[in-house]
C-alpha cells in the first residue's frame, strides 16, 4: 500500500514528467539513440555489477564488450536480416494478385452461396501497369528524396547508439547520481516510497518484457522458417508483442495471407498450431513468471497509450510509452490514496 506523501510534491513530479515529454515532443528524435542506449545499460546494470564485482573486471572492458555484441547484431540486422526481409516483401508482393483474386472469387463465391446473397466479383483491384507513370510523377519522387534523406538521418542515428550504449554503461552510477541530486535534500526522504515503487515497477516490466520479445521472437522465427521458410512474420510478431494482441494477430494474418495463396491445408494448420502454443507460452508460462501484473494497467489502456503517444512523439512514444504509462500509473495511485486519506 502507498504510504502518504505531500499532494504538492507528487503534482510537483507530475507536472515535471509532463514538462518533460513536451521537451520530447520537439528534440525527441535526436536524443532517441541515448535514450535506448540508457534503458539498455539499465537493462545489463545488475549482469554488469555482478560481473564487475565478481571477477574484479574494470567497468570499461565489460562496457566494451556488450557495445561490440550490440554492434554486431546491429551489423548483422543490416547485411543479413534486412536482405532477406526484403526478399521475402517481394515474394509477398507477387502474391498480392493471387491474394485478391482469391478475395474476389473463392471467398466471394462461397459468401455468396452460404448465405443466398449476390456480392460483386470485383470488390479488390490490382494493377501493376500503372508504376512506372507513378514513378513519373514528381510528388512522388520529392517524397522518395525526402524519404531517402529521412533513412540516411536514421542509419547516422542507428551508429551512435552503440557510442552512446558504451558511455552509459560506464558512466550509470554517475548519470544516477546527477538524476538524484535534482531532487532538493529535504524532499527525497518524503519522495523515497514512490520512487522505490516506480523504479521497482519499470524494473521489472522493462526487463521482463524484454525476456519475452528476446525468446517469443526466437520461436516464431524459427518455428516459421523450419515450417514455412519465413522468417519476417516471425520477427515482426514477436517484435510487436509488446503491444497486446497485436504482435501475434499481425502474424497470424500475414502467414494465413501467405499460406491461403497456394499452399496445402498440412501447412494451414501448422500455423494455427504455432501461434496457438506461442500464445499459451507467451500469456501462461513467460508473461506470468517474467512480468505478472507489474504495470497494474488493463491491456486496452496500454494499447492506447501506445497509440497517444506514438502520435505525439513518433518512434521514441512508442518506446517511452509503456516506461511513462508505468509512472503515471505509480503517481496517480499515490495520488488517489492521499485523496481517501484526506478525506
Amino acid at each position: 500500500m502507498p504510504t502518504k506523501i505531500n499532494e504538492l510534491l507528487l503534482k510537483k513530479l507530475f507536472l515535471t514528467i509532463a514538462l518533460c515529454a513536451i521537451v520530447l515532443l520537439f528534440i525527441g528524435k535526436p536524443l532517441l539513440p541515448f535514450i535506448i542506449a540508457f534503458l539498455t545499460a539499465y537493462l545489463f546494470e545488475p549482469l554488469v555489477f555482478k560481473i564487475e564485482t565478481k571477477f574484479k573486471t574494470n567497468r570499461k572492458y565489460i562496457a566494451l564488450f556488450i557495445t561490440f555484441i550490440f554492434l554486431i547484431l546491429l551489423l548483422s540486422i543490416l547485411f543479413f536480416i534486412i536482405p532477406s526481409i526484403i526478399m521475402e516483401l517481394k515474394i509477398l508482393y507477387s502474391k498480392i494478385p493471387v491474394v485478391i483474386n482469391f478475395i474476389n472469387y473463392d471467398l466471394v463465391n462461397f459468401i455468396n452461396s452460404k448465405f443466398n446473397i449476390n456480392i460483386s466479383n470485383d470488390i479488390l483491384y490490382f494493377d501493376t501497369s500503372h508504376y512506372k507513370e507513378l514513378l513519373k510523377n514528381p510528388m512522388l519522387i520529392k517524397k522518395i528524396t525526402l524519404n531517402s534523406l529521412h533513412f540516411f538521418e536514421n542509419f547516422i542515428l542507428l551508429f551512435i547508439y552503440p557510442i552512446a550504449l558504451f558511455f552509459s554503461i560506464i558512466n550509470y552510477h554517475n548519470i544516477i547520481i546527477h538524476i538524484r541530486n535534482i531532487i532538493p535534500e529535504q524532499q527525497k526522504l518524503v519522495l523515497k516510497p514512490l520512487i522505490d515503487d516506480i523504479i521497482s515497477s519499470l524494473s521489472k516490466y522493462i526487463r521482463g518484457q524484454s525476456l519475452v520479445i528476446v525468446i517469443m521472437t526466437l520461436y516464431y522465427s524459427i518455428s516459421l522458417f523450419l515450417f514455412h521458410g519465413s522468417i519476417l512474420i516471425g520477427m515482426l510478431t514477436g517484435l510487436l508483442l509488446f503491444i497486446p494482441y497485436l504482435g501475434i494477430f499481425t502474424g497470424l494474418l500475414l502467414s494465413l495471407i501467405v499460406i491461403l495463396t497456394g499452399n496445402t491445408d498440412i501447412q494451414l494448420i501448422s500455423v494455427f498450431v504455432i501461434f496457438g502454443i506461442g500464445y499459451l507460452l507467451e500469456h501462461w508460462v513467460f508473461v506470468p513468471y517474467f512480468i505478472g501484473n507489474s504495470l497494474g494497467v488493463h491491456p486496452i489502456f496500454i494499447i492506447m497509450f501506445i497509440l497517444v503517444f506514438g502520435y505525439l512523439f513518433g518512434l521514441v512514444g512508442v518506446i517511452l510509452a509503456l516506461p511513462l504509462t508505468s509512472i503515471f500509473s505509480v503517481i496517480l495511485k499515490y495520488i488517489y490514496f492521499n485523496y481517501c486519506y484526506n478525506k
